[in-house]
């Protein structure tokens, strides 16, 4: 008896096993209209590897539709890494209206709209060429919540 229920629960199991292949995604779904990742053109190099490097669209792209470019100054001329994303087709999501003023909130990062953001933005605008350039960029990213 005991190996005739071995013989069933065996059956059962076998039986259970599916053969059809999986369900693709439909890749004309409309649910998801962007994707994209953060410290993909920020200057920061990955630590745990051994390669030197500060821009990872090349990684991304295929599955990817935005990526962020850090902008430090509004005089960074970021035109040809906007191109470059771009020639991917990915668009880019810029930030660069806020400062870190402290450390003294509850996610370890205060920041704070600069005072010269107005200053700032019609820079940018100029050395970027933005009237030009902007179907280069998706979106701004307007700060870390909470601060």
């Amino acid at each position: 008896m005991p190996h005739f229920a071995s013989f069933v629960a065996i059956v059962i199991l076998m039986l259970s096993c599916s053969k059809e292949e999986p369900s693709k995604i439909d890749p004309d779904s409309d649910h998801l209209k962007y994707f994209g990742f953060t410290l993909i053109d920020t200057w920061w190099d990955d630590p745990t590897d051994d390669e030197v490097k500060v821009n990872y669209i090349d990684e991304v792209a295929t599955f990817s539709n935005v990526a962020d470019i850090l902008v430090v100054n509004p005089t960074d001329n970021i035109v040809k890494r906007m191109q470059r994303m771009d020639g991917v087709q990915v668009k880019c999501i810029l930030s660069f209206f806020f400062e870190q003023v402290s450390t003294a909130s509850p996610s370890g990062v205060e920041y704070k709209l600069r005072p010269d953001y107005k200053n700032r933005w019609d820079e940018f605008v100029r050395v970027n060429e933005m009237p030009t350039n902007k179907n280069l960029v998706q979106a701004f990213y307007m700060g870390e919540e909470p601060t």
